[in-house]
């Protein structure tokens, strides 16, 4: 697969026997809210997630299911030299952490 709206559900996806070898969610409102072309953001600064199309739950539940590996995770990719935006991976962090 490649760029789609929804994430897939890691646990439908196998029971239907229809792995994808990446995806990779719209940006913009399909991840978090807005207010016209710019992010909303909570009180401590990070992006909120707009739940319309994926709760945050969800997002949780997907990004740390073990059939999921995150580029960052891949051996072959330097975390060093090809960081994640800081507000992707703050937001990554923070939600990792609940």
């Amino acid at each position: 697969m490649s760029e789609c709206g929804y994430i897939p559900d890691p646990d439908e996806m196998k029971k239907d026997n229809a792995m994808w070898l990446w995806w990779l969610p719209w940006w913009g409102e399909f991840v978090y809210k807005r207010e016209g072309y710019k992010p909303v953001f909570d009180k401590d600064g990070y992006t909120v997630i707009n739940e319309k199309y994926m709760t945050e739950d969800f997002m949780k539940r997907v990004m740390a299911h073990p059939d999921v590996i995150m580029r960052e995770d891949l051996p072959w990719y330097d975390k060093d030299k090809h960081k994640l935006p800081d507000a992707l991976s703050a937001n990554l962090e923070r939600i990792n952490s609940k």
